[in-house]
């Protein structure tokens, strides 16, 4: 048999340390890079994601923005026909005004 010393069996359970530190740094490397790929594929999916968003948004904020720009239009519009009717109200109110007059006239 080989082991014969004090030594021998020294070398042997030195052997099956490194054995042992070889094999848990080489499963520690493994989960290490498990974790860093699953870290990789989070990311890329949270880009694409957020390029998803970013696009969304900029979609909507396109076309806000032209339908700001065509609410200004039907405002101006609509200050226009409120304008127009006021001023005729107010034509309307001094023709009975003027012929609420005449009548208070024509009684005396």
């Amino acid at each position: 048999m080989f082991i014969q010393t004090s030594g021998d069996i020294l070398n042997v359970s030195i052997a099956f340390s490194v054995l042992m530190i070889a094999t848990f740094v080489s499963w520690l490397l493994y989960c290490l890079i498990a974790m860093l790929r699953d870290v990789r594929s989070m990311v890329t999916d949270a880009r694409r994601k957020m390029e998803i968003i970013e696009s969304a948004i900029v979609s909507i904020r396109s076309k806000l923005e032209s339908g700001i720009s065509g609410l200004t239009v039907v405002a101006a519009g609509l200050k226009q026909v409120i304008a127009y009717v006021m001023e005729k109200r107010a034509e309307a109110a001094e023709r009975m005004e003027e012929a609420g007059e005449k009548v208070k006239k024509k009684r005396h």
